[in-house]
């Protein structure tokens, strides 16, 4: 009888067993609003816990390979758009510098009419 009891004790719903696995979550915010959770286990065997690391680094290895893909888009989209912006400033140049050298050495018109006026000056004052 008192063997029967001591099992029951030890069944006991009341009397609670350590888990052989933990887990653990954290999130992780960036600025983008991009969230990801992370479970960790806490693996008793030394197996167990080599696994644990192949996983934690296979899983870093893609987020790098991830955000050196994004970083590398990103740059792509940004030289594009300097590159662009680079050829729309040198038409801009070319432009104003065609418009200035006319403006300081003239057309072959805008030198007879100063010719013209130049004579006219005289005329009119005699």
């Amino acid at each position: 009888m008192l063997g029967q009891f001591c099992s029951y004790i030890k069944d006991c719903p009341l009397h609670k067993k350590n888990a052989a696995n933990e887990m653990k979550g954290e999130v992780i915010g960036t600025a983008t609003g991009k969230a990801t959770l992370v479970v960790m286990k806490n693996p008793h065997t030394t197996e167990g816990k080599f696994e644990y690391l192949q996983e934690q680094l296979d899983e870093l290895k893609t987020k790098l390979n991830k955000n050196s893909q994004g970083i590398n888009s990103r740059f792509d989209d940004e030289m594009k758009r300097v590159g662009d912006e680079i050829g729309t400033a040198k038409g801009l140049t070319n432009k104003v510098e065609a418009r200035l050298g006319d403006i300081a050495v003239g057309g072959v018109k805008i030198q007879i009419f100063g010719v013209l006026l130049f004579l006219y000056g005289p005329i009119t004052s005699f």
